[in-house]
């Protein structure tokens, strides 16, 4: 039953007004609680406290501060008790000093802890090759493109190892771009534009080494073919028809080389496999077990195997065990 019927069977079976502990006290030893807790003082002083101040139907009256007793029984109420029953007083050491000062502990961090161990290593070597891999796949923009932008910010013409080092500096070319590669790129664009009917866009100076933009109206204006050939000549490369030449292809129906050389070295070279299989196979044939072993043995470090190991020897030899990474 609940605390408040346990109350009341209490009350009935005592027939005098009941201290909270007490009833809670007779209520437990004769196992009338469904439900007891963790405190069921504190619950059974609550419970009838609150039935002690219902406007009706009520049962249960304070007669004393925390004491209850029947409304059957026709005794007086003491109202001032009703107002302080149910409210618990302060423990007499809350208010006192702590017996020591609140420890201030440091706040966990990261930053200090060493990391051991095989995944450390794993680690370092994974983000290694993710940055290798991040320097493999980062992408540049075109030169032309790069050296437009330097030189509209430069206003006026800069040498070729010039605007290789801005760009550098910039992170807008490779570090193995060369001046040959600059120039080239300047000239195909610049041969891209006049086969689009524009003006070309680059100008090369022989004399300086600069390079500077072309641009149209200008009183220095140069026909296209000068430019072009400023370009080709600083790289070498011949010009036909006031086109330049870039890696011309061989004409259709010329060979390269001879077909007879090279089915010649074909065979030349499957002999010469042939040869040296035949030769290895009798040397390993002629050798010991020690020295058969150990060609073995060199032979699987030489193909990536490690931590060789024998597991088992038995008449038609060891038995090798081995890890490759």
């Amino acid at each position: 039953m609940t605390f408040y019927e346990a109350a009341l069977r209490v009350l009935e079976s005592e027939g005098r007004p009941l201290h909270f502990l007490e009833i809670t006290e007779k209520s437990i030893q004769l196992s009338l609680l469904s439900h007891i807790g963790k405190t069921p003082e504190v619950t059974m002083l609550s419970r009838l406290a609150a039935m002690a101040r219902r406007t009706r139907d009520r049962k249960v009256i304070v007669t004393a501060k925390d004491t209850f007793a029947l409304t059957d029984w026709s005794l007086s109420e003491d109202v001032e008790a009703l107002a302080q029953t149910g409210v618990m007083e302060p423990h007499p050491e809350e208010e006192l000093p702590p017996l020591r000062p609140v420890e201030r502990h440091p706040e966990p961090r990261t930053d200090n802890v060493r990391a051991s161990g095989r995944g450390t290593e794993r680690k370092r070597r994974r983000d290694e090759g993710d940055e290798e891999r991040a320097g493999r796949r980062k992408r540049f923009p075109p030169l032309p493109e790069v050296v437009f932008e330097i030189l509209s910010e430069a206003e006026a013409g800069l040498r070729t190892d010039q605007l290789i080092e801005r760009a550098k500096a910039k992170e807008l070319c490779a570090e193995e771009t060369t001046v040959e590669a600059v120039l080239t790129a300047l000239l195909e664009d610049n041969q891209r534009r006049i086969d689009a009917g524009r003006r070309p866009q680059y100008a090369f100076n022989q004399e300086t080494g600069e390079v500077s933009l072309e641009r149209a109206g200008a009183p220095s204006e140069a026909p296209p073919l000068e430019l072009q050939a400023a370009f080709a000549q600083a790289l070498g490369i011949p010009l036909e028809g006031g086109r330049p030449v870039l890696g011309k292809p061989a004409a259709a129906g010329e060979p390269l080389v001879d077909e007879a050389l090279i089915t010649t070295a074909r065979t030349a070279l499957k002999d010469a496999r042939r040869a040296v299989a035949r030769g290895l196979r009798k040397r390993l044939g002629d050798a010991d077990v020690g020295t058969f072993e150990k060609s073995v043995v060199k032979m699987m470090h030489g193909l990536g195997f490690r931590e060789l190991k024998v597991a088992k020897r038995s008449k038609e030899g060891p038995l090798l065990t081995a890890r490759k990474r």
